[in-house]
């Protein structure tokens, strides 16, 4: 039961700390998904409302895109850095494979 879960869990605590990243992308991904949050709402009541409920506010959906949400945005995230990466010139120190993609997508464009 529950109260079993309570006693239980400062002891795991205590001999088992969670280790806590502090790099720069941690930090940036726990700063997204805190303003993701929609602290309003109780998490028992609707999770997802409370975990994702600020994201459209802070993200509107794009005149061009018939739904919107965080995948979509991610994948027009990385699909921009690819498309700035191969239209970036070569350099004596990539590998050959990395010349190759850009000169197979210039050859496209």
């Amino acid at each position: 039961d529950s109260s079993e879960i309570q006693c239980f869990y400062p002891f795991l605590l205590l001999h088992f700390p969670p280790e806590i990243c502090l790099s720069p992308e941690c930090l940036r991904s726990a700063a997204d998904l805190k303003q993701t949050m929609n602290t309003r709402v109780d998490p028992c009541e609707d999770f997802y409302a409370f975990t994702c409920g600020n994201w459209a506010e802070d993200h509107p959906r794009p005149e061009t895109y018939t739904s919107y949400d965080w995948f979509s945005e991610r994948q027009s995230r990385i699909l921009r850095n690819v498309r700035t990466y191969l239209q970036k010139n070569d350099s004596d120190s990539e590998p050959e494979p990395v010349r190759q993609s850009r000169a197979m997508y210039r050859a496209c464009m």
